[in-house]
């Protein structure tokens, strides 16, 4: 017989009509779905115990109540005329198919929610059975999702910026050597002449600028080469703030939290210490006019599988971390996912070159690690920057070797092999070498230089 009463619809062979109207009373209370009947008016005649936990209402609370009650109030109108244009013309469908629907809960919040409705002709007229999908979760996991994909996009954006960034700088800097040697070469010629010496001076100091500039644009590219260490970063970054500390104006407090329990890492100390210049010298740019406080926390950070998931930059495991807060004037939204870039800078012209944090994702992407920006609630900015802890013994670590000159006639000329691909600049180096009294030998072919090696065992 049908749960019903009536012939078709779900059927239960050879059971008693008690335990069929149990059944169907389980089945509506035990739905994933909440399940919500309402009259021709609109009244709500029946609930289940998923509509009482997504509402937050008690099930006495809603029955006899108009449905409206579950409508935010600047909807309710509209739902009215739909609903009686529904009773006047039932049809199984979706409602508001195309359109983001909300629910209103007790307590005035609202919930994303997907409805479902169908029409029960009775003779007691025509009610209308509501199944409802809260769609938070579901919407929270496509958050996610498009988080994780722009930090995707952004990471590749960035490599390949880095990438292009990197040949360019390779490029100028091997000019900017030639500008240098040559300057070096002349300058004992011209050292008499007051006037020409001055102006090498300045050839000299224009190239040093920019040499500075190739290796910040080689550090955000990651082609320098780190030398690792296993290191305290606790240690590491108090003597980095002791740099940081002279250059910053009198109306800027500096205070750090130091975990003593921070865990190793192996990183390029000298490296660590630009991330932490950097990173204090935004934050101070930031608060100049008003001044303000700089917390620097050093702290140990366990990255679980459902975190790292969410950023595509870590792996499981144990990270130290570095967090850096200021109370500054903060960075728009919609700029938080260009600062990295090279370049990029909120600065007035003359202020800046752009390459500070750029800088500093280059060297933490070349620690494997991950760094994040981040308003701070009530004004200024975080970031964070996590780097792999490591939890070896010193023994267990490779020592560095250490390179020594074998010991020579400093009567004999030393002999040295110029190995460079830019011919000008393997001739400019055996130039240098030559005044400061070796035999020189240049190639531009490494594989000429191969046998040479080989002749002169």
């Amino acid at each position: 017989m049908a749960l019903d009463g009536r012939k078709g619809g779900c059927v239960v062979a050879d059971v008693p009509n008690e335990i069929a109207s149990d059944l169907h009373r389980l089945a509506v209370e035990l739905s994933p779905s909440g399940l919500l009947v309402t009259d021709e008016r609109g009244t709500i005649v029946l609930v289940n115990r998923e509509v009482e936990r997504l509402f937050g209402y008690a099930r006495e609370e809603l029955v006899g109540k108009p449905v409206e009650v579950l409508v935010p109030e600047r909807m309710r109108a509209v739902h009215e005329r739909h609903r009686a244009i529904f009773v006047r013309a039932p049809a199984r469908r979706p409602m508001g198919a195309g359109r983001d629907l909300v629910g209103r809960r007790k307590d005035g919040s609202e919930i994303p929610i997907e409805i479902g409705l169908n029409a029960i002709p009775t003779q007691h007229g025509v009610f209308v059975l509501s199944s409802i999908v809260d769609l938070s979760e579901r919407r929270e996991a496509a958050r996610r999702l498009r988080e994780s994909e722009e930090r995707l996009r952004q990471s590749q954006k960035l490599e390949a910026v880095g990438l292009l960034a990197g040949g360019i700088a390779h490029d100028f800097n091997n000019i900017l050597h030639g500008i240098l040697s040559h300057a070096e070469l002349v300058r004992p010629a011209v050292s008499e002449i007051a006037d020409v010496s001055h102006d090498v001076d300045r050839i000299a100091a224009a190239a040093l600028r920019g040499r500075d500039l190739v290796r910040r644009i080689l550090a955000f590219s990651r082609r320098q080469e780190i030398r690792r260490a296993r290191i305290k970063l606790d240690e590491t970054i108090l003597e980095a703030l002791e740099l940081a500390r002279p250059s910053l104006a009198g109306a800027i407090e500096l205070r750090t939290d130091l975990d003593p329990e921070t865990p190793f890492t192996f990183a390029d100390e000298t490296q660590i210490h630009q991330i932490v210049l950097n990173l204090v010298a935004n934050a101070a740019h930031a608060m100049e006019e008003e001044g303000g406080t700089i917390e620097v926390s050093v702290s140990r950070l366990l990255v679980d599988e459902a975190e790292a998931a969410q950023r595509p930059d870590l792996v499981p495991g144990a990270y130290a971390r570095i967090v850096v807060t200021d109370e500054g004037i903060g960075i728009a939204p919609d700029l938080i996912e260009r600062i990295f870039e090279p370049f990029f800078t909120t600065k007035p012209v003359g202020e800046g070159a752009g390459l500070g944090l750029s800088v500093v994702h280059g060297i933490v992407k070349g620690h494997e690690g991950a760094i994040e920006v981040r308003e701070r609630p009530g004004g200024g900015t975080v970031v964070e920057v996590l780097l792999p802890a490591v939890e070896v013994s010193e023994d267990e670590l490779p020592e560095r070797p250490i390179e020594r000159m074998d010991e020579r006639d400093e009567e004999e000329p030393r002999l040295v092999l110029v190995v460079d691909d830019e011919e000008e600049l393997a001739a400019l180096a055996k130039r240098i070498l030559e005044r400061g009294g070796f035999r020189v030998v240049a190639h531009t072919s490494s594989a000429r230089a191969l046998d040479e090696i080989r002749r002169r065992p």
